[in-house]
């Protein structure tokens, strides 16, 4: 019996070995030969397994096969695993086919080897939701509570990490990903992301180095990438030491080589990357961004150093730093609504984005061969990322020793007719700016401005206008619309206190290039060769515009308004003023320039039309009653002369230039003065001087006080003649005759003197002054000194007879003064006191 079962289990023992002996050998052959195996019948328990783990719906749609070899793989095709109930989207993965091979003999030793992934034809939705949450995360949506730990006091044989250790991940030999498309929504940012992954070959051998090669389009934009790290032990072993890569290929046409690390930091992954881009088309990416629409800026090459860290979109927007260092940009400045652009070359300079900070741009380059630096502050990061309706921008620019800065809340996208934000200029002189803008703007200064600026369609408009130019202030507003054929200008400005001080300058530079203009005799003018002429004109082309050109007065129309409640010179009180100035076709217009002095009116009307060869000039000025002392007190303060001005004038011209006015000019100039504490010399104007030489030559002579002076001339055609010259002092009377000619700058004045009452042996020799405008001289008139020798010589004959039958003339002279001044205005009877 016993034998039996020996025998029994023998044969049982040897049965039993040949079966596995057989099941090794088949599966042997399966593994040699790689049999596919159908396993579409075993579906429902792959589905319901996955789900199960994953805590989500799966569906396979397609065959599944198991090759069996010593890396086995599993298939599958068509696969859905649905996203989460409150996701955007239905579906979170979507896939063709998906292929996994595992090493077993390696499984078998508690390590995952994978040989390959392959994956094609993938939809991928991933997001975090308002809490920061991502879809990502499997499992999360179980809800289960975990019975409650019970003590174990058995004895700990094994520590946790060894346990971790017996099953170990060392790497993958093969990865290809082809057709993927993935979608990235952030709800914190409420931004979504579009990444598409055309294809991706890779390796992770163990203890070689990862490498990945892979193209696609991110946000339309088109990359090629070569990626190089560590092996894949070094990226597992965790911790905080970083893992080391390089990155090169090109994005958008642009060639990039970038190295960085990467690493957990308060187990979040962090990534520093440094690289340097050429050529990058700024204002198509901010485009792209829906940030702004239409900038012109490119940069030569940039230096970029990112600092990376989080688990999500908004993470990693909020604790990066990132630093652009830019070199050899260009920046177009264009008009909103016109073709005119301002070009900024050799722009280089720093953009830091530095955590949760606002980004700061600190930049510097050339506006022709002018320098100009930029400091530019906007949001935090964050902001931009999101896309928020309006952000906020401030730009402080520097140039020519002036100071520009705008800014405020911007709607996006930025474009050339939504723009509203403050303005403020400063300079400490306005003509700083001449060679900066190709103008002629005159030496005043200090200049600050402050505005709230507004662009609609095609309006700007200037509003809370507030200028100040030394200690005078102006408010009110400005606009300027250039839907029209011609720009259109529109100024207000109302002053409580106009300091004409504040405006010498301006006063000064235009007297000085007046009086510095080289006049041609008329003579030469006619010989001047045309190409001379030719050759000037193209010189000037490249000199600062005139803001009295053809050029730059036919190019808008505009109308100035100015009302000053009080303007002062000095320590005078010269009352109100309000000037009209408008521009219209080329045709400036002053009209008019009132001022309300005390006791009396300043009134000039002026217009000035500059054509294709000539320009057209005329002026109408009226005062009455102006303290004269003004006048001398701005050239010298200290001086206490004084007396009123009076003066009617109506002059019309017709002439190649602005210097040759008065050459061609024609109508009538009236003037009276009676001065107080009378010096000569002190008053630099060419009438004035003129006659202030005269007065001195008289009341020196005769040592009498001046009562008053009225001059009165005919203009025609350049010349002018004397209607009336008369002049009234405390001993005589004078009158005179005069030529003055403003083509050939000469003039000839006779004037003759005549005692008020008659005195024995006095010689009242007549005053003659001729010569040029810039070098006259005062002399004695020889035929007429003849006639003073006689009379002179018979005084002891005829001065008793005429004290006996003649009346004593007033020394004060004040009827004959407004007498004089009366006919001197055909009947316009216009006192002098």
């Amino acid at each position: 019996m016993k034998t039996k079962i020996r025998i029994l289990f023998k044969w049982l023992f040897i049965s039993i070995s040949l079966l596995l002996s057989l099941l090794v050998i088949t599966i042997a052959g399966l593994m040699y030969f790689g049999v596919t195996l159908n396993l579409e019948f075993l579906k429902s328990g792959v589905e319901a397994s996955a789900e199960s783990v994953l805590d989500r719906e799966v569906s396979i749609n397609g065959p599944v096969f198991l090759e069996f070899s010593n890396w086995p793989a599993i298939e599958v095709r068509n696969v859905q695993i649905a996203n989460l109930p409150d996701a955007l989207e239905p579906v979170f993965l979507d896939a063709g086919l998906v292929r996994l091979q595992i090493g077993l003999f390696p499984l078998l030793k508690g390590d995952i080897q994978i040989g390959e992934i392959t994956a094609e034809n993938v939809t991928l939705n991933l997001e975090n939701n308002g809490q920061g949450q991502p879809n990502w995360v499997f499992g999360a949506g179980k809800n289960h509570t975990p019975e409650p730990t019970q003590v174990d006091n058995t004895p700990v044989t094994a520590s946790a990490e060894e346990e971790d250790k017996s099953i170990s991940f060392s790497g993958l030999n093969d990865l290809t990903l082809k057709d993927i498309a993935v979608t990235y929504h952030d709800a914190v940012l409420g931004k979504t992301i579009h990444f598409k992954l055309n294809k991706l070959d890779g390796e992770a051998s163990p203890g070689k180095p990862i490498i990945l090669d892979f193209a696609g389009n991110l946000q339309e934009n088109g990359y090629d990438f070569q990626f190089q790290g560590g092996s894949i032990e070094e990226l597992l072993s965790g911790g905080e030491e970083s893992w080391q890569f390089k990155l090169t290929g090109d994005v958008a046409g642009k060639k990039i080589v970038a190295e960085g690390d990467m690493a957990m930091r308060d187990n979040e992954p962090a990534a520093n990357l440094e690289f340097e881009i050429m050529d990058i088309d700024v204002g198509d990416i901010l485009s792209r961004l829906g940030l702004v629409e239409g900038l012109k800026a490119s940069t030569g090459s940039m230096g970029i150093k990112l600092a990376l860290k989080g688990n999500s979109l908004d993470k990693i927007v909020r604790n990066s730093s990132m630093s652009f260092s830019l070199r050899d940009g260009q920046w177009r400045i264009a008009s909103p609504t016109s073709e005119a652009f301002l070009d900024v070359e050799k722009l280089t300079g720093d953009i830091l984005v530095e955590q949760g900070n606002e980004v700061t741009m600190k930049l510097a380059g050339m506006v022709d061969s002018f320098p100009v630096k930029f400091v530019i502050t906007g949001a935090p990061l964050v902001e931009y990322v999101s896309v928020p309706e309006t952000i906020p921008l401030t730009i402080d620019v520097e140039f020519a020793n002036s100071y520009l800065s705008f800014g405020g809340e911007l709607t996006l996208p930025v474009t050339k007719r939504n723009l509203n934000f403050f303005l403020k200029f400063k300079t400490d002189k306005l003509d700083n700016l001449n060679e900066v803008l190709r103008l002629d703007l005159p030496p005043i200064g200090p200049v600050d401005l402050s505005t709230r600026f507004k662009l609609q369609d095609s309006l700007y408009e200037l509003s809370s206008l507030d200028l100040q130019v030394g200690e005078s202030r102006l408010s009110g507003k400005m606009s300027l619309d250039s839907s029209v054929e011609k720009p259109e200008i529109h100024v207000e400005l109302i002053s409580e206190l106009l300091r004409i001080d504040d405006f010498d300058a301006m006063i000064k530079s235009s007297d000085e290039n007046s009086q510095t203009t080289e006049v041609v005799e008329p003579e030469d003018a006619r010989n001047v060769d045309e190409t001379v002429v030719e050759e000037t004109d193209k010189q000037s082309e490249n000199d600062q515009r005139d803001l009295l050109s053809k050029e730059v007065l036919s190019s808008f129309n505009a109308e100035l308004l100015v009302k000053a409640k009080k303007v002062t010179s000095g320590d005078d009180d010269l009352g109100s003023a309000e000037m009209k100035v408008t521009l219209k076709d080329g045709l400036l217009a002053l009209a008019p320039l009132r001022i309300d002095v005390p006791g009396g009116i300043v009134q000039v009307e002026l217009d000035y039309l500059p054509a294709e060869r000539d320009i057209t000039f005329n002026l109408n000025a009226n005062i009455d009653t102006f303290d004269i002392g003004v006048l001398v007190r701005r050239a010298k303060p200290e001086a206490d002369m004084g007396g009123m001005i009076y003066l009617d004038a109506d002059l019309h011209s017709t002439a190649p230039d602005f210097s040759t006015v008065m050459e061609n000019a024609t109508g009538h100039f009236d003037f009276g003065l009676v001065p107080q504490n009378f010096s000569a010399g002190i008053i630099d104007l060419w009438a004035v001087n003129l006659i202030s030489s005269i007065m001195t030559e008289v009341s020196e002579e005769e040592q009498s006080e001046i009562n008053c002076v009225v001059v009165r001339f005919g203009i025609e055609n350049g010349l002018m003649e004397e209607k009336a010259i008369f002049m009234d002092t405390s001993n005589m009377r004078v009158a005179g005759k005069a030529d003055i000619n403003f083509k050939t700058r000469e003039l000839n004045i006779v004037l003759v003197p005549k005692a008020k009452k008659p005195e024995f042996f006095s010689l009242a020799v007549p005053i003659k002054v001729d010569g040029k405008f810039d070098d006259f001289g005062l002399g004695i008139g020889v035929g007429r000194l003849t006639g003073a020798i006689f009379s002179f010589i018979t005084s002891p004959v005829h001065v008793p007879i005429r004290k006996i039958f003649v009346d004593a003339i007033p020394e004060d002279g004040q009827k004959a003064c407004r007498q004089a001044w009366a006919l001197t205005g055909e009947g316009d009877d216009k006192s002098v006191q």
